[in-house]
């Protein structure tokens, strides 16, 4: 599990929106579905496809605490670059991705049950990369677990989550940086928290840098709340 879930104290330190206005958001963004746009060729302008064969998801049984997040993701690729929000909730043993823009309009809208990700609201209009690649950033940054507690030492600390090689460093029992290596060499990850994460209070600015396909996200914490299971909870299947 994330070192930024463990706990509960986050949703005394961030408090910008209550989760009743989250949820409304987000119910808004589930409103509606369209078609999906075809990914095209491999330009600064198109959409890029993310092999992901050798970076699976972290379960949503090994998520253990159910939560709701809201936060600000900014991007760029080559000259491009665009803005939106997203509400990423953890409920029972499904884990809902939405996506805003920045008119407070859905983006898209996916779910994931286990390792199973099926999209729900499709991007009315092309992102330079799909809606499955963010969650895939987000698990990279947020639910990747290499070591059972923060380090006693500051320093460098390593392991693999599947086939992919990763290394951390640790100061004053907070994450600093994470870079991930794919076995073929090719994928290349760069990840910093700002202000480092800890076991139990996320970074509040994510820098992910996708060396191998030339883009960049910033993740801004704006609100986290915790759940339980029996708290309603977005349903997209029932907001079609």
């Amino acid at each position: 599990m994330s070192h930024s879930f463990r706990h509960g104290r986050l949703g005394r330190l961030l408090s910008r929106l209550s989760l009743f206005a989250i949820l409304a958001l987000a119910g808004v963004a589930l409103s509606c579905r369209t078609a999906a746009p075809p990914r095209s060729s491999d330009d600064a302008s198109s959409p890029i496809a993310i092999s992901r064969e050798h970076a699976p998801l972290i379960s949503t049984h090994d998520i253990p605490h159910d939560f709701v997040l809201h936060q600000k993701l900014q991007f760029q690729r080559g000259e491009r670059k665009g803005k939106l929000e997203t509400v990423l909730q953890k409920r029972c043993a499904t884990l809902t991705l939405i996506g805003l823009t920045p008119m407070r309009t859905r983006a898209f809208a996916l779910q994931q049950e286990g390792t199973e990700v099926r999209i729900v609201t499709p991007p009315p209009v092309p992102l330079p990369f799909a809606p499955e690649d963010v969650l895939g950033d987000i698990h990279d940054a947020l639910f990747i677990e290499i070591v059972a507690s923060p380090p006693a030492e500051d320093g460098w600390v390593s392991g693999r989550h599947g086939t992919r090689f990763i290394e951390e460093r640790w100061q004053a029992g907070r994450l600093q940086e994470r870079h991930i290596r794919g076995a073929d060499q090719r994928e290349e990850l760069s990840i910093t928290y700002v202000d480092g994460m800890g076991w139990d209070v996320p970074a509040s600015t994510i820098h992910l840098e996708h060396l191998q396909y030339g883009y960049r996200i910033e993740l801004t914490t704006l609100d986290y709340r915790p759940l339980s299971c029996t708290d309603a909870g977005l349903d997209p299947g029932a907001a079609r």
